[in-house]
């Protein structure tokens, strides 16, 4: 049987989003995660994800989380220290990231842009921002993966 997650990013403070799209998938997921920059109370992260990570907004957390749902292997960063504005590098050294710790999937936050990278493996996906979106949709997005044993698949949505 197929399990789902639902993953987010970059909310900066607005809860209000968060339980938005907790509210909307209902019942629709089976793990959620966090790519950091949610900028609230670590209390209220761990009430809502099974899995979150700081990023550079912030402090006191973890920097990485490693974890697997059916036979698919996933790391979560917020992707700062990974960062360059040469996407051919930053896609470089997430996926370098992701085979040091034999990931399938790099899930990854930071720069608002929602995207999925499937060229290669690991896979990278980045849901955008729920709060600030950057790119050519301008709107708050977020992605529900369905895992089934080894096998992945990606929707995007959107608040």
């Amino acid at each position: 049987m197929s399990k789902k997650l639902l993953i987010l990013s970059d909310s900066h403070g607005f809860n209000n989003l968060i339980d938005e799209v907790l509210k909307n998938e209902q019942g629709k997921y089976d793990y959620a995660c966090c790519a950091g920059d949610y900028c609230t109370e670590i209390s209220y992260m761990k009430q809502c994800f099974n899995w979150f990570v700081d990023g550079n907004n912030d402090y006191g957390y973890k920097d990485i989380q490693i974890f697997e749902i059916e036979e698919v292997k996933f790391i979560l960063v917020h992707s700062q220290h990974q960062f360059s504005f040469d996407k051919n590098k930053y896609f470089s050294a997430l996926r370098e990231l992701g085979k040091q710790h034999q990931a399938n999937v790099v899930i990854y936050g930071h720069t608002h842009c929602q995207d999925i990278d499937k060229t290669e493996e690991p896979i990278l996906v980045n849901p955008g921002s729920i709060a600030l979106p950057r790119g050519p949709k301008k709107l708050g997005s977020y992605v529900i993966a369905t895992i089934d044993k080894d096998k992945i698949s990606f929707k995007v949505k959107y608040i």
